[in-house]
């Protein structure tokens, strides 16, 4: 039996996402569409169809630009610094380790601060009252993996530009996209699988930057619709089975309601057990990052005994953290939950 999985990244993929993937790879008809040249019509199709999706989920407003581009979510930390208003300080609101990573890139290359941080609470809940003016821009990171916490307030937005890592919690529930200035996301999680990134940038954020290397130039990228060297076209082909998927399933507005309800169903489970603990404010918990610990450490072992054999795997905290993290991505069902709240409720000292 295949196991229940709470991986962090790369997530669980359905299984009909699987079966539509490897039939698109094997071809039986023709040549599979990893072998087609990406400057033929075939592959062309397939990333103008995929951005279309994108832009009908997002409700996205023709000011966007959607581009497919290499080096994860972490090489953003240097393309948005080098691209993003050049003149301006960039903003940072510190709520982990990804954040943090962020502003350190953005320090090499131009004046940055730190608005506010958790840092010394552990990241256990997301900074308050923000002093922003407006200028630069803002950088944050919507849903926190290791720590555990989200955004679920975005009033900032209405006084500048707003980039957003939402690499973790991008297409997980229904929000207005349009507020922000750029949008980016490593497609491991809720998107399709490693190897591709996803940003989505106003146009009117886009300048002509000669100083700007070619391959970290936003608007060469768009010049050449992500193609300005070879995409990674089985990145976006994932990426577009998987769309298809979330309008299978109604939509935004269906998935955040089942996320909510995989949420609910855990952490009610964490908060009337006494021996879990869970590590965040109540109000910044994450629906797609579950992040507890036992009361008891001594009985580390005996859990996780107990979780081997209910045959649960990837719950183990991020090693920084410590502690337990259930990953619950649009894709992983409800039943899954349901397994690991009997086996939890079950386990006894």
């Amino acid at each position: 039996m295949k196991p229940y999985n709470f991986y962090a990244g790369p997530s669980i993929l359905h299984p009909d996402v699987i079966k539509e993937a490897l039939s698109q790879i094997e071809a039986k008809n023709g040549l599979s569409l990893l072998e087609l040249s990406h400057r033929g019509k075939v592959v062309q199709q397939l990333f103008k169809n995929t951005q279309s999706k994108l832009r009908e989920l997002m409700q996205l407003d023709d000011k966007f630009e959607i581009l497919f581009l290499h080096g994860g979510a972490s090489l953003q930390n240097c393309m948005i610094p080098y691209n993003i208003c050049t003149q301006e300080s960039a903003n940072y609101i510190d709520t982990g380790i990804w954040s943090k990573k962020s502003y350190k890139e953005s320090e090499i290359l131009r004046p940055t601060d730190v608005l506010g941080s958790s840092a010394e609470q552990n990241y256990d809940h997301i900074p308050k009252n923000i002093n922003w003016d407006g200028k630069g821009y803002l950088h944050i990171t919507t849903n926190n993996t290791i720590s555990g916490t989200q955004f679920h307030n975005f009033d900032f937005v209405e006084k500048g530009v707003v980039v957003a890592d939402m690499s973790s919690d991008l297409l997980s529930q229904s929000m207005n996209f349009n507020s922000f200035g750029v949008i980016y996301a490593g497609l491991q999680k809720n998107l399709g699988t490693a190897g591709g990134t996803l940003v989505v940038i106003d146009k009117n954020l886009l300048e002509d930057l000669p100083q700007v290397p070619n391959m970290l130039n936003y608007k060469k990228h768009v010049e050449a619709n992500s193609m300005l060297n070879t995409p990674p076209v089985f990145a976006v082909m994932m990426c577009n089975i998987v769309l298809n998927w979330i309008e299978k399933q109604g939509g935004l507005h269906v998935i955040e309601k089942q996320n909510q309800l995989k949420a609910k169903m855990l952490y009610d489970t964490i908060d009337s057990h006494k021996l879990f603990e869970g590590f965040v404010q109540l109000e910044d918990r994450s629906l797609m990052n579950v992040c507890f610990k036992l009361e008891d450490d001594s009985l580390k072992e005996r859990f996780e005994t107990s979780l081997e054999n209910n045959n649960i795997v990837g719950l183990n905290g991020h090693r920084s953290k410590g502690g337990y993290r259930a990953s619950l991505y649009n894709q992983l069902p409800l039943s899954h939950v349901e397994h690991l709240v009997k086996v939890m409720n079950n386990f006894k000292a």
